[in-house]
Protein backbone atom coordinates (compact mmCIF):
# COMPACT_ATOMS: atom_id res chain seq x y z
CA UNK A 1 0.00 0.00 0.00
CA UNK A 2 1.42 3.32 -1.11
CA UNK A 3 2.09 5.97 1.60
CA UNK A 4 -0.06 9.18 1.89
CA UNK A 5 -0.09 12.28 3.87
CA UNK A 6 -1.07 12.54 7.50
CA UNK A 7 -3.81 14.76 6.67
CA UNK A 8 -5.20 12.39 4.98
CA UNK A 9 -6.61 9.96 7.50
CA UNK A 10 -9.81 11.46 7.48
CA UNK A 11 -10.36 9.74 10.75
CA UNK A 12 -7.35 10.55 12.45
CA UNK A 13 -8.22 14.41 11.75
CA UNK A 14 -11.71 13.86 13.02
CA UNK A 15 -10.51 12.81 16.71
CA UNK A 16 -7.72 14.43 16.78
CA UNK A 17 -7.02 18.62 18.30
CA UNK A 18 -4.10 20.95 17.51
CA UNK A 19 -1.69 21.80 20.43
CA UNK A 20 -1.56 25.09 21.39
CA UNK A 21 2.05 26.00 22.14
CA UNK A 22 1.36 29.26 23.76
CA UNK A 23 -1.29 30.84 26.46
CA UNK A 24 -4.53 32.22 25.16
CA UNK A 25 -4.01 35.30 25.92
CA UNK A 26 -0.47 35.84 24.31
CA UNK A 27 -0.28 36.70 20.76
CA UNK A 28 2.69 37.69 18.94
CA UNK A 29 2.65 40.76 16.59
CA UNK A 30 4.91 41.61 13.68
CA UNK A 31 2.81 43.90 12.34
CA UNK A 32 4.62 46.34 14.46
CA UNK A 33 7.22 48.84 13.25
CA UNK A 34 11.00 48.04 14.04
CA UNK A 35 11.02 51.90 15.72
CA UNK A 36 9.34 54.46 16.97
CA UNK A 37 10.25 57.87 16.96
CA UNK A 38 7.08 58.73 18.82
CA UNK A 39 8.46 56.98 22.04
CA UNK A 40 11.63 59.01 21.90
CA UNK A 41 9.75 62.23 21.92
CA UNK A 42 7.23 61.37 25.03
CA UNK A 43 9.85 59.96 27.41
CA UNK A 44 10.93 61.65 30.27
CA UNK A 45 8.26 64.27 29.51
CA UNK A 46 6.00 65.62 32.39
CA UNK A 47 2.58 65.73 31.98
CA UNK A 48 1.85 69.29 31.73
CA UNK A 49 4.35 69.45 29.06
CA UNK A 50 2.65 67.56 26.24
CA UNK A 51 -1.09 67.70 27.53
CA UNK A 52 -2.65 71.27 26.64
CA UNK A 53 -6.20 72.28 25.74
CA UNK A 54 -7.53 75.36 24.14
CA UNK A 55 -8.94 76.00 20.67
CA UNK A 56 -5.40 76.11 19.20
CA UNK A 57 -2.19 75.74 20.40
CA UNK A 58 0.24 78.74 20.55
CA UNK A 59 3.50 79.81 21.82
CA UNK A 60 5.55 82.92 21.64
CA UNK A 61 8.63 83.37 20.20
CA UNK A 62 11.61 85.97 19.76
CA UNK A 63 13.30 85.75 16.68
CA UNK A 64 14.89 89.46 16.76
CA UNK A 65 17.07 91.10 19.11
CA UNK A 66 16.80 94.21 20.74
CA UNK A 67 18.94 97.06 18.50
CA UNK A 68 19.73 99.77 21.07
CA UNK A 69 22.95 98.77 21.85
CA UNK A 70 25.65 101.11 20.87
CA UNK A 71 28.43 103.26 22.49
CA UNK A 72 28.55 106.46 23.78
CA UNK A 73 30.23 109.57 24.84
CA UNK A 74 29.23 111.19 28.01
CA UNK A 75 26.97 113.44 28.29
CA UNK A 76 25.42 112.03 24.73
CA UNK A 77 21.45 112.08 24.29
CA UNK A 78 19.57 109.04 23.33
CA UNK A 79 16.99 108.37 21.60
CA UNK A 80 15.03 105.29 22.90
CA UNK A 81 12.45 103.42 20.51
CA UNK A 82 9.91 100.93 21.80
CA UNK A 83 11.06 97.65 20.05
CA UNK A 84 8.96 94.38 19.32
CA UNK A 85 10.52 91.14 19.10
CA UNK A 86 7.80 89.04 19.80
CA UNK A 87 6.33 86.88 17.43
CA UNK A 88 3.44 84.66 17.77
CA UNK A 89 3.00 80.71 16.51
CA UNK A 90 0.26 78.78 15.86
CA UNK A 91 -0.38 75.14 15.64
CA UNK A 92 -4.05 74.17 15.04
CA UNK A 93 -5.48 70.49 16.52
CA UNK A 94 -5.67 67.94 14.27
CA UNK A 95 -7.48 64.55 15.38
CA UNK A 96 -6.83 61.25 14.74
CA UNK A 97 -9.01 57.52 15.58
CA UNK A 98 -8.77 54.02 15.48
CA UNK A 99 -11.08 51.38 16.64
CA UNK A 100 -12.05 47.68 16.91
CA UNK A 101 -15.36 46.33 16.98
CA UNK A 102 -16.93 42.68 17.36
CA UNK A 103 -20.70 41.00 17.59
CA UNK A 104 -21.81 38.98 20.45
CA UNK A 105 -21.79 35.49 18.15
CA UNK A 106 -18.18 35.76 17.83
CA UNK A 107 -16.94 36.76 21.17
CA UNK A 108 -19.83 34.55 23.24
CA UNK A 109 -18.16 31.32 21.24
CA UNK A 110 -14.73 32.16 21.16
CA UNK A 111 -14.98 31.69 25.13
CA UNK A 112 -13.97 28.33 26.84
CA UNK A 113 -11.28 26.19 28.10
CA UNK A 114 -7.67 25.98 26.05
CA UNK A 115 -9.44 23.41 23.51
CA UNK A 116 -11.70 25.29 22.28
CA UNK A 117 -10.27 28.99 22.54
CA UNK A 118 -6.61 29.23 20.92
CA UNK A 119 -6.63 32.64 21.31
CA UNK A 120 -8.79 35.11 23.70
CA UNK A 121 -10.25 37.14 20.34
CA UNK A 122 -11.13 40.24 22.72
CA UNK A 123 -7.55 40.95 23.04
CA UNK A 124 -5.88 40.21 19.78
CA UNK A 125 -8.90 42.74 17.93
CA UNK A 126 -7.58 45.53 20.94
CA UNK A 127 -3.92 44.88 19.95
CA UNK A 128 -4.68 45.28 16.11
CA UNK A 129 -6.49 48.26 16.64
CA UNK A 130 -3.49 49.73 18.97
CA UNK A 131 -0.26 48.41 16.73
CA UNK A 132 -2.52 50.04 13.63
CA UNK A 133 -2.55 53.24 15.61
CA UNK A 134 0.71 53.54 16.45
CA UNK A 135 1.84 52.81 13.26
CA UNK A 136 0.26 55.03 12.05
CA UNK A 137 0.87 57.63 14.42
CA UNK A 138 4.65 56.87 13.20
CA UNK A 139 4.08 57.33 9.80
CA UNK A 140 2.32 61.14 10.12
CA UNK A 141 5.89 62.24 12.34
CA UNK A 142 7.96 61.41 8.97
CA UNK A 143 5.07 62.17 6.38
CA UNK A 144 5.55 64.32 2.98
CA UNK A 145 5.01 67.98 4.00
CA UNK A 146 1.82 69.14 2.44
CA UNK A 147 1.22 72.67 2.45
CA UNK A 148 -3.05 72.40 2.02
CA UNK A 149 -3.25 69.47 4.83
CA UNK A 150 -0.80 70.52 7.20
CA UNK A 151 -0.38 74.78 6.82
CA UNK A 152 -3.53 76.23 5.48
CA UNK A 153 -6.03 77.75 7.06
CA UNK A 154 -9.67 77.50 6.54
CA UNK A 155 -11.80 73.96 6.19
CA UNK A 156 -9.05 71.45 4.08
CA UNK A 157 -10.36 68.17 2.57
CA UNK A 158 -7.93 66.08 5.03
CA UNK A 159 -5.81 67.33 8.00
CA UNK A 160 -2.61 66.36 8.72
CA UNK A 161 -0.40 67.41 11.72
CA UNK A 162 2.72 68.40 11.26
CA UNK A 163 5.35 66.64 10.36
CA UNK A 164 9.35 66.89 11.54
CA UNK A 165 10.57 67.21 7.73
CA UNK A 166 8.42 69.73 7.73
CA UNK A 167 10.06 71.55 10.36
CA UNK A 168 13.24 70.39 9.12
CA UNK A 169 13.93 70.93 5.37
CA UNK A 170 16.90 70.98 3.65
CA UNK A 171 16.48 75.02 2.47
CA UNK A 172 15.51 76.15 5.62
CA UNK A 173 12.48 77.84 4.44
CA UNK A 174 8.99 76.24 4.21
CA UNK A 175 9.03 72.44 2.45
CA UNK A 176 5.68 74.39 0.38
CA UNK A 177 7.60 77.49 -1.07
CA UNK A 178 5.39 77.57 -3.87
CA UNK A 179 2.49 77.84 -1.77
CA UNK A 180 3.35 79.78 1.29
CA UNK A 181 6.70 81.26 3.46
CA UNK A 182 4.34 80.39 6.46
CA UNK A 183 4.97 77.53 9.06
CA UNK A 184 2.91 77.60 11.85
CA UNK A 185 2.06 81.39 10.51
CA UNK A 186 5.34 82.73 10.73
CA UNK A 187 7.19 83.66 7.95
CA UNK A 188 10.37 82.28 6.96
CA UNK A 189 11.43 84.72 4.56
CA UNK A 190 10.95 87.43 6.59
CA UNK A 191 12.79 85.75 10.04
CA UNK A 192 16.24 84.33 9.60
CA UNK A 193 16.07 82.60 12.77
CA UNK A 194 13.04 80.76 11.65
CA UNK A 195 14.81 78.41 9.72
CA UNK A 196 16.86 75.10 10.71
CA UNK A 197 20.74 74.51 10.43
CA UNK A 198 22.16 72.77 7.01
CA UNK A 199 25.06 71.32 6.98
CA UNK A 200 26.56 69.05 3.98
CA UNK A 201 28.86 66.23 3.21
CA UNK A 202 30.19 65.14 -0.40
CA UNK A 203 27.74 62.33 -1.94
CA UNK A 204 30.76 61.33 -4.00
CA UNK A 205 32.65 60.85 -0.66
CA UNK A 206 30.68 59.75 2.77
CA UNK A 207 33.41 58.34 4.34
CA UNK A 208 35.66 61.21 3.69
CA UNK A 209 33.03 64.22 4.58
CA UNK A 210 30.20 62.91 6.69
CA UNK A 211 32.32 63.07 10.06
CA UNK A 212 33.25 66.39 9.72
CA UNK A 213 29.41 67.55 8.47
CA UNK A 214 28.85 65.85 11.50
CA UNK A 215 31.51 68.01 13.80
CA UNK A 216 30.22 71.42 12.08
CA UNK A 217 26.57 70.19 12.75
CA UNK A 218 27.00 69.68 16.73
CA UNK A 219 28.79 73.38 16.75
CA UNK A 220 25.98 74.94 15.17
CA UNK A 221 23.53 73.72 17.32
CA UNK A 222 25.60 74.18 20.83
CA UNK A 223 24.01 77.40 22.67
CA UNK A 224 25.65 78.54 25.02
CA UNK A 225 24.66 81.28 27.88
CA UNK A 226 26.60 84.17 28.97
CA UNK A 227 27.89 82.83 32.99
CA UNK A 228 25.87 86.03 34.58
CA UNK A 229 22.66 85.90 32.31
CA UNK A 230 21.51 82.16 31.97
CA UNK A 231 18.07 83.30 32.37
CA UNK A 232 18.02 85.26 29.32
CA UNK A 233 19.63 82.29 27.31
CA UNK A 234 18.81 78.73 26.90
CA UNK A 235 21.49 76.51 26.80
CA UNK A 236 21.49 72.85 24.57
CA UNK A 237 20.93 69.67 26.44
CA UNK A 238 22.46 67.08 23.81
CA UNK A 239 20.96 64.60 25.96
CA UNK A 240 17.16 66.08 24.33
CA UNK A 241 18.45 65.49 20.83
CA UNK A 242 18.57 62.79 18.25
CA UNK A 243 20.15 62.15 14.82
CA UNK A 244 17.46 60.30 12.79
CA UNK A 245 18.41 58.85 9.40
CA UNK A 246 17.10 56.10 7.21
CA UNK A 247 18.73 52.19 7.33
CA UNK A 248 20.74 53.41 4.54
CA UNK A 249 21.99 56.31 7.05
CA UNK A 250 22.27 54.05 10.22
CA UNK A 251 24.17 51.97 8.32
CA UNK A 252 26.69 54.31 6.81
CA UNK A 253 27.53 55.67 10.42
CA UNK A 254 27.99 52.03 11.88
CA UNK A 255 30.18 51.40 9.04
CA UNK A 256 32.50 54.42 9.79
CA UNK A 257 32.30 53.87 13.77
CA UNK A 258 34.03 50.39 12.54
CA UNK A 259 36.51 52.18 10.48
CA UNK A 260 37.67 54.35 12.68
CA UNK A 261 37.47 52.06 15.61
CA UNK A 262 37.78 48.46 14.68
CA UNK A 263 39.06 46.91 18.24
CA UNK A 264 37.28 45.65 20.62
CA UNK A 265 39.12 43.52 22.80
CA UNK A 266 38.85 41.68 24.92
CA UNK A 267 35.13 40.82 23.81
CA UNK A 268 36.12 39.73 19.68
CA UNK A 269 32.48 40.69 19.31
CA UNK A 270 31.43 40.84 15.46
CA UNK A 271 28.51 42.91 16.61
CA UNK A 272 30.05 45.26 18.95
CA UNK A 273 28.65 48.19 16.93
CA UNK A 274 25.41 47.04 16.63
CA UNK A 275 24.22 49.22 18.98
CA UNK A 276 22.61 52.95 18.05
CA UNK A 277 26.41 54.64 17.08
CA UNK A 278 26.56 58.29 18.54
CA UNK A 279 28.00 61.17 17.59
CA UNK A 280 29.32 63.20 20.90
CA UNK A 281 27.09 61.03 22.80
CA UNK A 282 24.03 61.79 20.26
CA UNK A 283 22.49 58.41 18.86
CA UNK A 284 21.93 58.23 15.23
CA UNK A 285 18.91 56.30 15.23
CA UNK A 286 17.21 54.19 12.12
CA UNK A 287 13.60 56.11 11.42
CA UNK A 288 11.99 53.40 9.59
CA UNK A 289 8.91 55.29 7.58
CA UNK A 290 12.64 57.54 5.74
CA UNK A 291 13.46 54.60 4.09
CA UNK A 292 10.18 55.27 1.92
CA UNK A 293 11.11 58.96 1.70
CA UNK A 294 13.35 58.47 -2.25
CA UNK A 295 16.56 58.98 -0.97
CA UNK A 296 18.92 57.82 -3.76
CA UNK A 297 21.29 54.68 -2.13
CA UNK A 298 24.16 55.73 -0.39
CA UNK A 299 22.82 59.70 -0.21
CA UNK A 300 20.75 59.21 2.91
CA UNK A 301 19.90 62.57 5.45
CA UNK A 302 20.32 63.02 8.74
CA UNK A 303 18.22 64.47 10.72
CA UNK A 304 19.74 66.50 13.69
CA UNK A 305 16.26 66.76 16.01
CA UNK A 306 15.93 68.47 19.71
CA UNK A 307 13.38 66.91 21.20
CA UNK A 308 13.35 69.73 23.89
CA UNK A 309 12.30 72.34 21.68
CA UNK A 310 9.93 69.98 19.21
CA UNK A 311 7.42 67.90 21.06
CA UNK A 312 3.87 66.31 20.50
CA UNK A 313 1.34 67.93 21.83
CA UNK A 314 -2.11 65.87 23.33
CA UNK A 315 -5.20 67.67 24.08
CA UNK A 316 -6.05 67.15 28.01
CA UNK A 317 -9.62 65.88 26.90
CA UNK A 318 -8.50 63.63 24.47
CA UNK A 319 -4.77 62.18 25.25
CA UNK A 320 -5.65 58.51 23.45
CA UNK A 321 -8.87 58.72 24.96
CA UNK A 322 -11.24 55.28 24.82
CA UNK A 323 -14.94 55.59 24.50
CA UNK A 324 -17.17 53.15 26.17
CA UNK A 325 -18.33 50.19 23.84
CA UNK A 326 -21.29 51.81 21.71
CA UNK A 327 -23.93 49.64 20.39
CA UNK A 328 -24.87 49.51 16.92
CA UNK A 329 -28.58 50.11 18.03
CA UNK A 330 -32.05 48.73 17.03
CA UNK A 331 -30.92 47.52 13.28
CA UNK A 332 -27.55 45.64 14.99
CA UNK A 333 -27.92 45.26 18.47
CA UNK A 334 -25.46 42.67 18.87
CA UNK A 335 -22.42 44.18 17.29
CA UNK A 336 -20.10 46.47 19.22
CA UNK A 337 -17.36 49.30 18.50
CA UNK A 338 -14.81 50.61 20.90
CA UNK A 339 -12.73 54.51 19.45
CA UNK A 340 -9.65 55.75 20.42
CA UNK A 341 -9.82 59.51 20.13
CA UNK A 342 -6.67 61.37 19.63
CA UNK A 343 -6.19 65.36 18.77
CA UNK A 344 -2.68 66.88 19.17
CA UNK A 345 0.23 68.16 17.11
CA UNK A 346 3.82 68.75 16.50
CA UNK A 347 5.27 71.83 18.11
CA UNK A 348 8.59 73.43 17.25
CA UNK A 349 9.38 76.13 19.60
CA UNK A 350 12.83 76.75 18.06
CA UNK A 351 13.54 75.61 13.69
CA UNK A 352 16.97 77.55 14.77
CA UNK A 353 18.03 74.63 16.81
CA UNK A 354 17.24 71.80 14.50
CA UNK A 355 19.63 70.68 12.14
CA UNK A 356 19.76 68.28 8.71
CA UNK A 357 22.85 67.03 7.21
CA UNK A 358 22.41 66.71 3.76
CA UNK A 359 24.36 65.47 0.68
CA UNK A 360 25.85 67.82 -2.23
Amino acid sequence: MAGKALASFADFVAVTNERQLTPSTEMINDAVKNTYTLRDALKGRGFDEVIQSGATITDRIQLTAGTQFGFYKPNDQFSPIIEDTVTKQICPWRFAKDLWSWTDQELELNEGDRFVMFKKLRDTKKQASYVSMFNGLEDAVWATPDYASMEATGEQVSQRPYSIPAFITETGLTAWEASSHNLMQVSTATNAKWRNQIVNYQAADPDGTLVSAFEESWLRLKFEAPDTKEQYFKETKFSKMKIYAPLDGRKMATRLLRQTNDRNYPTNDLGYAVEDPTFGNIPIKWAQPLDSAGYTTGQPRFFWVNLEFLVPVFHAKRYFYQTDPINGGHTQPFSWVVYCDIWYNWFCRSRYRQGIVVPV
